[in-house]
């Protein structure tokens, strides 16, 4: 099972991702997916599993996005299903491989069981009274200007991690060491474009060009270490199938001031894209 593997949990029951199932069981989003829709009459809302939308759908992105935990949702995704154990359960028995049965005892033995063991546990510490916790959205916007204001301080990155475990401690999710680790941030061409002030002409200087990013990066030397691959449709449109890292977007632009900032640019397919330049002086 990996071992990297970090718990989540929604409205008091530790729960699962549909991705993060798949992993665990060896197979596809896909299978589970497809598995579900065929004997839907045998999962329970609420009970095999949380069908997240609207707002809880947005709180819970923000879980897992805000301070960088291992698990990524989709800004385009619409709805997501979370599997409890006993969903977990059920994708364990229609898929009935022995590899799947195995998973889904480390999952119990593991994932599942230390979550009850501390429901257990905090029934006995507060004489059976839990205390009621803050609403995650808030804490999560809390702990972010805290991280802030801590990395602005120069307060040592393992003394960060022990205030976050801290603080999500009580909510059955564990905080990895790296979570404020700085990590690069990649781009998409349209990004890129945008940063730099890249216009499509046509567009009256309104749209990012990204066509002539695409061009400008097809002349210059590109590493596999500054290139990951893009979601599909990021950014509403199919075309950027590439993210790209800032030493890429730094590149670009010294490319721009040692071209003079051309109205032309040769795009990838040879032919010419005419842009403007916002905020500088040759438009």
């Amino acid at each position: 099972m990996n071992d990297k593997l970090v718990p989540i949990e929604h409205e008091g029951q530790r729960v699962i991702t549909t991705e993060l199932l798949a992993q665990v069981y060896e197979t596809d989003t896909n299978n589970i997916k497809n598995n579900f829709n065929n004997h839907k009459d045998n999962f329970k809302e609420g009970i095999h599993y949380f069908l997240l939308k609207g707002d809880k759908l947005k709180e819970f992105k923000s879980l897992v996005n805000d301070i960088d935990l291992p698990i990524e949702v989709n800004k385009f995704t619409p709805q997501l299903y979370l599997w409890t154990e006993r969903g977990a359960n059920r994708h364990c028995k229609i898929l009935d491989t022995p590899k799947a049965w195995e998973q889904f005892d480390n999952l119990e033995e593991t994932y599942f069981l230390v979550k009850e063991q501390q429901k257990r546990q905090k029934r006995v510490n507060d004489g059976g009274q839990a205390p009621k916790l803050p609403p995650l959205s808030s804490v999560n916007t809390a702990m972010k200007v805290t991280i802030d204001a801590m990395k602005a301080a120069g307060v040592a990155p393992e003394f960060i991690v022990e205030t976050a475990r801290d603080t999500y401690r009580p909510y059955g999710i564990v905080v990895p060491d790296d979570c404020v680790a700085q990590r690069e941030h990649f781009m998409s061409q349209t990004e890129i474009a945008k940063r730099l002030g890249v216009m499509t002409k046509a567009s009256g200087g309104k749209n990012p060009s990204a066509p002539a990013v695409g061009g400008i990066i097809a002349q210059i030397d590109v590493s596999e270490q500054e290139t990951k691959n893009a979601p599909f449709a990021k950014n509403g449109h199919a075309g950027d199938s590439k993210l790209y890292a800032e030493s890429v977007a730094e590149r670009v632009g010294a490319w721009l001031r040692d071209n003079e900032y051309p109205p032309a640019i040769k795009g990838r397919d040879g032919k010419n894209q005419y842009v403007v330049y916002t905020g500088r002086s040759k438009q």
